[in-house]
């Protein structure tokens, strides 16, 4: 693995981390989609996917102002943690706890990628690059109200009795 010399080089690293994880949410949101009952989860998780397209694109714009290519690192922690929640959510018979695990993937998910845009923000910062800051400044206030919006979701499916079958 090659060593990290220089911000620069950090903020890199950190932005080809997460462009790869945006990437993988995008491809498995459909996936989990297809277990929702519920039309406001459906929806929401359609608002999810066109908002990590928005993540893209933005990253796309930041590596163009970089003169950097976008691809080289491989965000494991996402891509675990979609393949392990996709398992989950298969396994559920029950729709209602479809939902529930599909909600919590999404959180899992979104909580990550938050993380991994605070962390960038610092990055841009310290490497000197003030208007990519600013640009993942604004990814960072759309991924957190997708943890709030999903946090809501999730308080209004609690509420609904789940029926066990013995």
């Amino acid at each position: 693995m090659k060593k990290i010399n220089t911000a620069k080089e950090m903020m890199l690293r950190q932005l080809r981390t997460l462009y790869d994880g945006d990437k993988v949410v995008y491809q498995t949101l459909p996936n989990l989609r297809k277990s929702v009952q519920t039309e406001e989860l459906a929806v929401y998780i359609d608002e999810i996917i066109e908002g990590k397209l928005r993540q893209q694109h933005r990253m796309e714009i930041i590596f163009t102002i970089l003169k950097e290519e976008s691809d080289g690192v491989v965000d494991d922690v996402i891509r675990c943690i979609a393949k392990s929640q996709s398992k989950l959510v298969n396994q559920c018979v029950e729709p209602s706890l479809s939902e529930t695990m599909t909600i919590a993937a999404s959180r899992e998910m979104t909580t990550h990628q938050l993380n991994g845009y605070q962390t960038a923000v610092i990055c841009s910062a310290r490497a000197g690059f003030p208007d990519i800051t600013r640009l993942l400044k604004r990814a960072l206030q759309e991924e957190k109200a997708i943890v709030l919006k999903l946090k809501t979701i999730e308080d209004d499916i609690q509420q609904v009795p789940v029926t066990i079958r013995v």
